[in-house]
């Protein structure tokens, strides 16, 4: 009973000391340290016009400009400016996606992202154009169908190659060169236990 007198006073002493983060309802400042962001009210609001059903992605742009994937078929890639004007929307075949990378590539900067319904990672440009798409690595044999192939987002090495990540599915991970060419495919549930029964010894 002491030691939680003790506690419930520290506590109590501390919470008193620590300076608040929502300063006010008109200035609300979040986060902590060298990490801090205030909120904007009503920032982008696009409209029945452009509606967002989830925002699984968000990248920004060379230009500042602020590029979201949404998993609504009727404008699937939403870019807006700082102030939050939007500047073009595009994409209604993408009930699935989900994970978003900007990528450049000599002048120009590209998409990737991925439809976890659809099975399939695609490349785009920044006005909508499809330079690209990958399916479930069937090859592997590690897949009895295209279902079990969830990508949930892709990383991207500074040689052009990228992996692809299968976060919802059976979590391995495909690699693929600069070409876009399949390199290998390793993790999955048996890497996952491998690498937790060498870090449990």
């Amino acid at each position: 009973m002491m030691y939680r007198r003790r506690f419930l006073r520290s506590a109590a002493s501390a919470a008193v000391a620590a300076p608040s983060i929502v300063r006010s309802a008109e200035d609300k400042l979040l986060g902590q340290g060298d990490h801090k962001f205030r909120v904007i009210p009503n920032w982008g609001e696009q409209g029945a016009s452009t509606p967002v059903k989830n925002c699984h992605g968000i990248v920004c742009t060379g230009e500042g400009h602020i590029v979201l994937l949404t998993d609504h078929t009727q404008n699937n890639v939403i870019i807006q400016d700082t102030a939050g004007k939007v500047l073009n929307k595009w994409g209604t075949a993408w009930p699935g996606a989900h994970g978003l990378s900007l990528v450049k590539e000599g002048t120009r900067e590209v998409l990737y992202f991925t439809d976890r319904q659809r099975h399939r990672v695609f490349k785009s440009t920044l006005e909508g154009e499809l330079l690209g798409e990958w399916g479930w690595p069937k090859e592997t044999g590690k897949y009895n169908g295209e279902g079990a192939y969830q990508p949930s987002w892709t990383l991207h090495a500074p040689d052009g190659s990228f992996f692809v990540l299968d976060g919802y599915g059976r979590d391995y991970i495909t690699h693929y060169g600069r070409d876009g060419k399949f390199v290998k495919l390793f993790g999955g549930a048996e890497g996952a236990s491998s690498i937790m029964a060498l870090t449990a010894e």
